[in-house]
């Protein structure tokens, strides 16, 4: 009788032997490489791995400038320049002069996504570009020709989102290919980018009664559509372009069925179910959604805001700014972080009957007034959540063609003066002020829409831009400021150390591709 034996037993030879042992080594090698990758930092960040973003991984210590001249009708230079974000000191120039006008540029991980023109002549564009440029040699990685007509733009570390033409498309970012394409009617759209879904509003056109407004949801990932529902506008001008917001799987959409009503509806993302809709009083036009915390925040165009939460979206407390008599008055302004809105106004003392710009700070969880302050700045004021402080840059038309130029920075939780710079008294040249503007990576203006990084200093036949960085707000030690006058250009970009206003370099960005060497001032 045959009795079988075990694999194991059985005796081996030498090349079963050594396959064996092999086999084992690289199995313990691979279990222990998995722990180390997962529990040491400090071995992933030397890992090979060219997609893997980890915490360890260093912030972009450098600032992008894109300079776009037509010094003719016939022809265009455009460069990009790598400047270093600490000393001004030009590190890469790359000439881009086979195209026209930027219109968009995203920095992430190394490459810079621009899109723009193609062709010297802006005024007569054919086409469109968009190309992936890598930031330090500038080598182009690889580029696209699309339709002209680019509109809202999209990104996230993979794929790139954007209306093209007749087309809302999704490009891969490593190679430049189309993923998909979906035919859209010749309107206007809002388009945000939510758990994996485009949401679209197609806004009726403004001059025929009768055209609704068309919302509907999109796979992301294969432009495949998942629900639609459409608003009746009765009436001409019916719309206005609010960009949706979506929070936790809700998207929230505004429709104005007349002109002086407005009327906020929240959606089911996954299904298009409708969950809940606010009809505001009349006259009471909708300018802006935000949400923070999942807090619903409703701006209206007559300065009053509205803060809800719940399931069933209740009002918890709303404030409503008194109109200024003022005569020639900046507009009110409102500004968030996750916890807290201020908002900045231009009010009459009722006793002295002087002009004052006052800023509240509110809690947004139940309405509670933090702080109230005067500001010691006149004129047109923006401001900019730069970490946790308030940057306020002032643009004052005095008298005698005289522009005043200020810039303050103040404690986001309290409001404290933290330093106050007075960029001095600059000469209006043919009736054109110089504007002054705070260039960071988080344009306080367009959160939570499809807009890029970016601050435009819009020149006759020339426009400069300044991108930082995903990751360059990690790196706010300095603060960016820009001069800039339209006619006769004019151009000055200043880094100023953010925690007392001392200024640290300061270039011409229009003389850069002269000579980019002679123009750091340390």
């Amino acid at each position: 009788m045959r009795i079988p034996v075990p694999s194991w037993l059985k005796p081996r030879n030498k090349k079963m032997f050594t396959l064996e042992i092999i086999s084992t080594i690289m199995g313990l090698l691979l279990i222990t490489g998995g722990i180390l990758f997962q529990v040491n930092p400090f071995f992933r960040q030397h890992v090979l791995c060219p997609f893997c973003a980890t915490t360890s991984t260093p912030a972009d210590l450098n600032l992008y400038v894109i300079s776009h001249k037509d010094p003719s009708a016939f022809a265009s230079e455009t460069f990009l320049y790598t400047l270093d974000a600490q000393t001004g000191k030009v590190k890469h120039t790359t000439d881009l002069n086979e195209l026209g006008e930027i219109y968009y540029q995203k920095v992430m991980n190394g490459i810079g996504y621009v899109l723009a023109c193609k062709g010297y002549i802006s005024v007569s564009c054919s086409n469109d570009i968009l190309l992936a440029i890598r930031l330090s040699d500038g080598a182009t990685l690889w580029s696209d020709v699309l339709e002209p007509g680019s509109g809202s733009v999209i990104t996230t570390s993979t794929v790139l989102y954007m209306e093209n033409g007749s087309h809302l498309i999704a490009i891969n970012l490593k190679n430049g290919l189309s993923i998909w394409r979906y035919n859209l009617q010749p309107r206007s759209y809002n388009i945000i980018l939510d758990n994996n879904k485009l949401l679209v509003q197609e806004i009726g056109n403004y001059d025929t009664i009768g055209l609704d407004d068309h919302i509907y949801a999109l796979r992301a990932d294969n432009g495949e559509i998942l629900w639609s529902h459409v608003f009746n506008s009765y009436k001409p001008n019916s719309t206005v372009a609010v960009s949706p917001v979506a929070d936790d799987g809700h998207v929230f959409f505004i429709n104005r069925p007349y002109p002086e009503i407005s009327k906020v509806s929240e959606f089911d993302e996954n299904t298009g179910e409708l969950l809940w809709k606010k009809t505001l009083n009349v006259g009471e036009t909708i300018d802006s959604l935000r949400i923070k915390n999942h807090y619903l925040l409703i701006e209206t165009m007559k300065h009053k805001l509205y803060v809800l939460q719940g399931s069933d979206k209740s009002v918890i407390w709303s404030y409503a700014f008194q109109l200024s008599i003022a005569p020639q008055q900046p507009d009110y302004e409102w500004i968030y972080t996750d916890d807290i809105v201020y908002g900045l106004s231009t009010e009459i003392d009722p006793h002295t009957f002087a002009s004052n710009r006052v800023m509240r700070a509110w809690q947004i969880s139940d309405g509670r007034k933090l702080f109230q302050i005067n500001l010691d700045i006149v004129g047109e004021t923006h401001i900019v959540l730069i970490q946790n402080q308030l940057v306020f840059n002032s643009i004052n038309d005095g008298y005698g063609g005289k522009i005043y130029n200020d810039v303050e920075v103040r404690q986001a939780q309290t409001g404290m003066l933290l330093w106050h710079k007075h960029v001095g008294q600059l000469p209006t040249l043919q009736n054109y002020p110089w504007g002054l503007s705070v260039v960071t990576s988080r344009l306080q203006s367009d959160e939570g829409t499809s807009t890029a990084y970016y601050l435009t200093g819009l020149l006759t036949g020339s426009d400069t831009r300044y991108y930082l960085p995903d990751n360059g707000e990690l790196n706010q030690s300095i603060l960016y400021i820009t001069l800039y006058q339209f006619e006769p250009k004019a151009h000055m970009l200043y880094a100023l150390n953010i925690q007392n206003g001392l200024i640290l370099w300061q270039i011409s960005p229009d003389a850069l591709n002269t000579d980019p060497n002679l123009h750091v001032v340390t």
